[in-house]
């Protein structure tokens, strides 16, 4: 089992690592015309950077990723606040647009976006919501971070103070999609930061969009390495973690985040 779930966890995280890379790609390469592949390689190198730093260098810099996550979508929540005229005037456009959510497809149904289901069908609302109300706060990628704290008062603390902080986080991305959608229906991130923005508040969004997919595919990359080194390759040779094994175990495990 525990070899079953390591390769699970292999091979998902490094499928969503390969995603953070292409959407770092799409939106710096969008920005400044800088070559897509040029992009992503300089996200991987900077991705490589962080995670040889191992799971400390991961906790300290998702502290200032966080601070810098809140600051940019809060700049993009209120510049899209202002293009549009505020919370009534996107929620009153998001309920009757029929603009679709691609730009090139056919026109949405009058109203869909106002009901319930939306354009989902019903078992896709339940598979969502299935995996995010439950599955995320499960996913070890999000677990380990709380493995960081010295003692459970500042484990507690840290739950506590990510949780208010999700909710102004998440309620801006909610603004910033909902009233995106009113400016522009393609990269609207991008859009946004391009042609809306100013560039302090510009780059500040840009950031956050860094942080993010770099706190994310850090994390990630070091738990497809440590499920192949400890849940597959240790379980198969039958060995267990000692003192001995420490520094050998820390450059197989930066030598698999590498490659």
């Amino acid at each position: 089992i525990r070899i079953f779930v390591a390769a699970v966890e292999l091979v998902g995280y490094f499928v969503f690592s390969f995603i953070q890379i292409q959407g770092f790609g799409i939106v710096l390469s969008s920005i400044t015309g800088i070559s897509y592949n040029i992009c992503c390689v300089a996200f991987m190198i900077i991705l490589i950077f962080t995670c040889m730093g191992g799971f400390e260098s991961v906790a300290r810099t998702d502290t200032a990723n966080a601070i810098l996550i809140l600051i940019g979508v809060i700049a993009g929540a209120v510049t899209v606040m202002q293009l549009t005229g505020g919370i009534g005037n996107i929620v009153e456009n998001f309920v009757t647009t029929t603009a679709p959510a691609i730009e090139g497809q056919p026109a949405l149904e009058a109203g869909v976006l106002g009901s319930s289901w939306g354009v989902f069908g019903v078992s896709a609302i339940i598979s969502t919501f299935l995996s995010n109300a439950f599955g995320s706060i499960v996913a070890p990628h999000w677990v380990a971070r709380f493995m960081a704290p010295k003692n459970a008062k500042t484990a507690a603390l840290q739950m506590f103070c990510v949780l208010l902080l999700l909710i102004p986080v998440f309620g801006c991305l909610i603004i910033i999609g909902m009233g995106g959608k009113m400016i522009t229906t393609d990269y609207m991130f991008p859009q946004l930061i391009m042609n809306y923005l100013n560039p302090v508040l510009g780059a500040l969004a840009l950031t956050a969009i860094c942080a993010a997919a770099v706190s994310t595919a850090n994390s990630m990359l070091l738990h497809c390495s440590t499920s192949l080194v400890y849940d597959i390759k240790r379980v198969l040779q039958d060995k267990k973690a000692s003192a001995e094994n420490d520094d050998k175990t820390t450059k197989e495990l930066r030598m698999w985040v590498l490659l």
